[in-house]
Parts: C-alpha cells; sequence; structure tokens
C-alpha cells in the first residue's frame, strides 16, 4: 500500500475552502473537511480508483471528485498519489529524484 502526501499548497486550499464555507456554516465546514480528508486516504489503497485528467494525458495523473471539488493527485512509485489539489490547478510537489 502507498501513502498520500499533501502537497503544501493543496493543504492551504483544503483550509481555504473549509474557513470560507465555516463562515456560513461551520457544521458543513468540517463535514465537507471529512469527506476530503476520507476520500483521499482511500487512494492509498486504490489509487487508480480516479479518473485521467485529460489536460495532462498522462495515466500517473488522475482526479477524484468531492463535490463539488476536484482532488488532483499524481501516482509515482509506491508512493501513490504523491500530491494532492482540492483545487482545478494540479499542485505537486518537487521530486527529490
Amino acid at each position: 500500500m502507498g501513502r498520500v502526501i499533501w502537497a503544501e499548497p493543496a493543504l492551504a486550499d483544503v483550509r481555504e475552502i473549509v474557513e470560507f464555507i465555516g463562515k456560513d456554516s461551520r457544521r458543513y465546514a468540517l463535514k465537507l473537511a471529512d469527506r476530503i480528508t476520507t476520500a483521499c486516504r482511500s487512494l492509498a489503497k486504490q489509487p487508480q480508483s480516479g479518473g485521467r485528467v485529460p489536460e495532462f494525458d498522462v495515466d500517473s495523473v488522475r482526479e477524484i471528485i468531492v463535490r463539488p471539488y476536484p482532488v488532483i493527485y499524481h501516482i509515482r512509485g509506491d508512493d501513490c498519489p504523491s500530491s494532492l489539489s482540492s483545487t482545478e490547478r494540479a499542485i505537486f510537489p518537487r521530486s527529490s529524484n
């Protein structure tokens, strides 16, 4: 089983989304945060479960939708997915290779 490694900009995106929704409803904001983290944890076991991202045209760049947000990730070796973004832009950490 691989691991999920969050890119710092992706974490910032999730925090920003939760803060924004939390202005109206703290309950729904926390519920969405839980849905995002639960969906991402499942990717460690099933990294291929997401669909390919057509804009990248690469099998290793995939996405799942946690309505209404796409979570874009990159499968890299045993540690897959290697990064996540909770917005429409893919943000990947620098590779140490």
